[in-house]
């Protein structure tokens, strides 16, 4: 029914194209054996006329535009704009310019130009469609696009056209800026797809300029043009890209990717437990369609990733553009508590006196008396015996040693005493001991950290300051014994 439907479009196109906005490039009456010839050699030919709100015109100056694929009613292809087109078109015979710049890993780089953007070659204009509304909308541009082609736009005011160096248009490159087809029909490919696409590519218009659309390496096959007008043109229906995998909870749980401006999908996934994961990206939400894996390969195995931590953040980013697609995850770890600063993280054994760590002075810049400094410790031995320690004479450092709190399992601490800062802002902390390993310092400086200020059990009953400092019965203020806050009178 469609394809009937189609042919009498066709047909009929000077009855019913004011009515729909749509233009068929190739009719029933026209053959490409021998070649109709739609627009001769460096002729400005009007087309899609009953079109309201804007006017169109395609040029050569080098070659004739003919009809290239006759029109076959059984040949259709239904484009991203959900409209149906017939796969028969017409084409000029003279190359438009301009070329992109390829990056290291083959990709190409918007903006950077190997061969100007422009529609003069050998001296003649190249094929090329031109657009001049009258009023704001959308033109879809429905064309077999060549999968290695370079596609291009321009936007040029009115009143600058006689100043324009038409060999040279890299100053007005709008919305198409040389990048090729997609698979899927969109624009964007910084690689060439794997063949010819058949596509309605979307152009806004708006009065007050005149719009240049060409195609480089090539010429634009072109096979219908279609106009929207209004402020909200018809949606295109775009590829959804989805993570899916044991990443988000299991194999039957999409979590949709948000597309930014530069054309990559990004998948933000929150308080993600620590383990190992593996996921995929898909498309449309469905294993019968395209799928990539490991190395952004389609159809390849799982990717793997590891999250070291609960309630971590995995940032994943899908460029579908390149090929192999570019696919990129990033754990992101929980911040630490308000107020604990990480002083050393690297895990050290300490199974024999010799085995010591020093801690930097730049590391306590901004201690103050009070502040603890927890280590936290795993594979505790029964010979445990850690010690603060001064970092030049390897002496113990008494004003940690005697308040040093080891009945906590996983952690051993002690307080900052105010006449402890100075040396560690300048000398730093050296660590001795054996009978465990090391896993992580910190110096926790959140108020409420004095609460676990706690004397070791051969210092039980002393007293502590707020500050942290050994104080005897004489001190009046609020103190600290045995764990426990008291007001001393």
């Amino acid at each position: 029914m469609r394809k009937i439907l189609l042919s009498a479009v066709a047909l009929l196109a000077a009855v019913s194209a004011k009515a729909q906005g749509t233009w068929y490039a190739v009719s029933a009456d026209m053959t490409d054996d021998p070649a109709t010839v739609v627009s001769p050699k460096g002729e400005e030919t009007a087309v899609a006329t009953d079109i309201e709100g804007a006017e169109f015109f395609i040029t050569d100056g080098g070659e004739n535009w003919e009809c290239k694929s006759a029109y076959d009613p059984e040949k259709v292809f239904t484009a991203n704009n959900g409209k149906d087109y017939p796969k028969a078109y017409i084409q000029g015979g003279t190359n438009g310019m301009g070329a992109l710049n390829a990056g290291e890993d083959g990709n190409l780089i918007p903006g950077d130009y190997k061969t100007a953007p422009g529609l003069i070659k050998d001296g003649s204009t190249s094929a090329h469609l031109k657009i001049v509304p009258s009023t704001k909308g959308t033109v879809y541009v429905a064309a077999k696009y060549g999968k290695n082609k370079a596609i291009w736009a321009a936007k040029i005011a009115n009143e600058e056209l006689e100043d324009v160096d038409y060999s040279d248009l890299s100053a007005y490159i709008y919305n198409y800026e040389g990048l090729f087809i997609q698979a899927d029909g969109n624009y964007g490919g910084k690689v060439a797809a794997e063949s010819d696409t058949y596509a309605a590519l979307p152009l806004d218009v708006e009065e007050g300029y005149t719009y240049l659309f060409w195609v480089a390496g090539s010429k634009i096959m072109l096979a219908a043009i279609d106009f929207v007008t209004g402020d909200t043109p018809t949606p295109i229906e775009e590829t959804v890209y989805s993570v899916i995998g044991t990443i988000n909870g299991n194999w039957d749980t999409d979590t949709d990717m948000t597309k930014g401006e530069d054309g990559v999908y990004t998948a933000v996934l929150e308080n993600v437990a620590a383990g190992a994961y593996e996921y995929k990206i898909r498309a449309n939400h469905s294993w019968d369609g395209d799928d990539w894996g490991e190395g952004g390969v389609k159809k390849a195995g799982n990717i793997k990733i590891d999250v070291e931590k609960d309630g971590s953040t995995v940032t994943i980013t899908f460029d579908p553009s390149t090929d192999p697609a570019t696919i990129t995850d990033e754990v992101t770890a929980p911040e630490e508590p308000a107020g604990n600063t990480v002083l050393w993280d690297t895990e050290t054994a300490f199974d024999s006196w010799s085995a010591t760590i020093v801690i930097e002075a730049e590391k306590f810049a901004n201690v103050k008396a009070g502040d603890i400094i927890r280590v936290s410790y795993k594979d505790k031995g029964g010979d445990f015996n850690p010690i603060y320690k001064h970092v030049d004479d390897w002496s113990d450092w008494t004003d940690f040693q005697d308040a040093i709190n080891k009945d906590n399992e996983g952690y051993f601490e002690a307080p900052v005493t105010e006449g402890a800062i100075a040396e560690l802002q300048s000398k730093g902390l050296r660590f001795q001991g054996v009978g465990f390993t090391l896993t992580k310092v910190e110096l926790i400086s959140d108020a409420s950290a004095i609460n676990s200020v706690k004397a070791a059990k051969k210092f039980e009953g002393a007293i502590f300051n707020v500050a942290g400092q050994k104080v005897n019965a004489s001190y009046k203020g609020l103190v600290i014994k045995d764990g426990k806050k008291y007001i001393q009178k």
